[in-house]
């Protein structure tokens, strides 16, 4: 069931992408547009998931750099996030 204020949105999958949806949902008794929203929320909770402490570090860490330019934050903020990604974290 969705949520109110649901909007609809297109996306375009390859050929093996949609197999495997439609696998799953065959699978669980579900529509396709149900597996793509479950699938995209756990996705997303866990970008979030990992993402938060960094996010609460990177935050702390520029706290020593009050009084720079603002413009410089997301540029620190992006080579933190790049530097956690190559390392796994």
């Amino acid at each position: 069931m969705l949520a109110m204020g649901a909007s609809r949105t297109q996306i375009y999958l390859d050929e093996e992408l949609r197999r495997r949806v439609d696998r799953v949902a065959a699978r669980d008794g579900r529509s396709m547009a149900e597996v793509i929203r479950l699938a995209l929320g756990r996705y997303l909770s866990e970008e979030e998931r990992v993402r938060r402490p960094l996010d609460e570090a990177t935050c702390r860490w520029l706290g020593a750099w009050e009084g720079k330019r603002a413009d410089e934050l997301p540029v620190v903020r992006d080579q933190l996030a790049e530097r956690a990604e190559r390392l796994g974290t």
